[in-house]
């Protein structure tokens, strides 16, 4: 864009860019569409925005990228990989840095070309109101076109449609979560009966999990400091008609309200959520590298408050949708330092047999995009001696 406007992007007007961007991309990468047409559409776009003479300016520049789209080009990745593949993908420097580092060239362009691809949509059974194999027929009835999942039992793939607005969701028959996220309240090993405590609980999609692994004569406090998302799990509870779930408005960064022990705690933390860089696009230009210390030590105060609040005996499962080590395995090594009563716990026998490969040596879960297939989640389970 600089090439083309004569201009840095910091002097170009703010709220001309969506429409430049959206043109350029028309131009360069949907062959589909007719450049005159691309170009007619976005300076319609800024006209509306911010008046036909900063339209002309769009129409300047877009009719120069037209005349010109097939000389440019990405600037070669041998000079500067880590500034080729962030400008190619989308992805910030510091970020794409950061996975070259740790993760290599080969696992790196993997990831990112992941992150480009539509993520998959997958629709959690609730097993108090439906069963899969039904569920598969009902939805066709309304042209969504979905399949069991070959790697989660109790969990649908949907391949069209929107699942959202089908008369089996209304009815509580289900919630959109994705594969690595309904498999983390799994491994927690909540057992019928017991009282266990989801510590950052909203919308809530873990909690419900947990209620149905406890059953009617078990609770799951489902804590959040936000009262907005609290009513937004309490809308997620009627609809799916789990009585059992009780909300807890309460910050764990700060005193716990309560001395209670519960037999599991699940933690899943607040984090930078960079396993969900393809469903969220947006999380990567609002993420800055100082983000990351701070959610390291919110994480690190929310485990130690879980720690005092689990019973002999008792399990913890922390969990974050991140791909960094310091909010994953540097975390857990770090409590482990100071709290010698815990120690990891075997998660093999929980987590499904295709998944086999995301138990790690040290005993945690992770998941990789560009691998399984899913989100990127990593989880720890603490178990404290009794």
């Amino acid at each position: 864009m600089e090439r083309l406007s004569g201009l840095s992007l910091g002097r170009i007007q703010a709220d001309l860019l969506p429409p430049l961007r959206i043109g350029l991309y028309q131009l360069l990468y949907l062959s589909r569409i007719r450049p005159s047409a691309a170009v007619y559409e976005s300076v319609r776009l800024a006209s509306f925005i911010a008046g036909p003479r900063p339209a002309g300016f769009v129409n300047a520049v877009l009719r120069r990228a037209a005349e010109k789209r097939y000389l440019l080009k990405l600037p070669p990745e041998n000079h500067d990989r880590v500034a080729g593949l962030s400008l190619r993908h989308s992805v910030p420097y510091w970020i794409v840095s950061r996975w070259l580092e740790r993760l290599g060239d080969p696992d790196t362009c993997a990831l990112l070309e992941t992150f480009g691809l539509p993520s998959p949509l997958t629709f959690w059974v609730n097993p108090l109101r439906g069963v899969p194999e039904h569920l598969v027929d009902e939805l066709a009835t309304e042209g969504i076109q979905s399949e069991l999942s070959q790697r989660l039992p109790g969990s649908l793939r949907i391949l069209r449609g929107n699942p959202a607005r089908s008369r089996a969701f209304l009815e509580g028959k289900g919630y959109l979560q994705d594969e690595a996220s309904q498999i983390i309240p799994r491994l927690l090993d909540a057992r019928p009966g017991e009282t266990v405590l989801d510590l950052c609980a909203a919308p809530g999609g873990k909690s419900f999990a947990l209620a149905c692994a406890v059953g009617p004569y078990g609770v799951v406090v489902a804590a959040d400091r936000s009262l907005r998302r609290l009513k937004k799990l309490q809308s997620n509870c009627d609809r799916l008609q789990i009585p059992w779930v009780l909300l807890l408005a309460a910050d764990f960064e700060r005193t716990a309200p309560f001395v209670l022990r519960f037999s599991g705690v699940l933690l899943d933390a607040p984090c930078t959520g960079t396993g969900t860089l393809g469903r969220h696009p947006e999380l990567r230009w609002r993420l800055r590298p100082a983000d990351l210390s701070s959610l390291v030590r919110r994480q690190r105060t929310l485990l130690e408050t879980a720690a005092g609040l689990v019973g002999p005996g008792g399990r913890i499962l922390y969990s974050v949708c991140s791909l960094e080590a310091e909010e994953g395995e540097e975390q857990i090594e770090a409590l482990l330092k100071v709290h010698p009563e815990f120690r990891v716990g075997d998660l093999q026998p929980l987590v499904p047999a295709l998944l086999a490969d995301a138990v790690t040596s040290e005993g945690y879960f992770r998941t990789w995009p560009h691998r399984h297939g899913m989100d990127g989640f990593f989880a720890a389970r603490l178990e404290r001696s009794g």
